[in-house]
């Protein structure tokens, strides 16, 4: 009788672990910036090598229950020989919100260097400066499961194995 009642709560909880999407506050967005009007403002070369019309990509991940530059968990971008991290984000980034969900983000690097959603993109080195009007696209945010979410799941996977080992030893003897 235990044994069946352990049996349906680890499939309860597995089933809950897998269907039901984790309530976690990150969120990942991947984004492309690509146009093919790209203006050369400065310079004679596309900053960190760049050429002159380059398409870029990346992914953001952020914390859905902060607005400002400490929103930002993680980054991955890379321009040309330049690649972007949490360091290089100024605190005047931001994210912003529409009826409470995710709209858009503005990552602010200094020194000539933006990248806001849906809408501009700016890369300088030295003289040397592309720029862009709607020209970043972002996928879908993507929710980012909780450790806890995970651990629910393994371990009702983890008794679930056991209880069909268990069965399966009843049976053969």
């Amino acid at each position: 009788m235990f044994r069946t009642f352990l049996l349906s709560v680890a499939l309860a909880a597995s089933v809950a672990a897998i269907s039901s999407p984790a309530a976690a506050a990150i969120k990942q967005i991947d984004f492309t910036v690509s146009s093919g009007d790209w203006q050369h403002l400065n310079g004679v070369n596309g900053p960190y090598g760049l050429s002159l019309q380059p398409t870029l990509s990346g992914s953001l991940r952020f914390d859905d229950t902060k607005a400002d530059s400490s929103a930002f968990v993680s980054l991955d971008y890379v321009t040309g020989t330049r690649v972007w991290t949490l360091a290089d984000i100024a605190a005047n980034s931001s994210i912003f919100y529409s009826g409470g969900a995710f709209s858009a983000f503005a990552l602010h690097f200094g020194s000539g260097n933006l990248l806001a959603s849906n809408t501009t993109a700016s890369v300088a080195e030295g003289p040397n400066t592309l720029y862009c009007n709607n020209c970043v696209s972002i996928g879908p945010v993507s929710a980012v499961p909780e450790p806890q979410t995970w651990a629910l799941m393994i371990a009702g996977f983890g008794l679930l194995g056991t209880a069909l080992r268990r069965r399966k030893a009843m049976l053969a003897s």
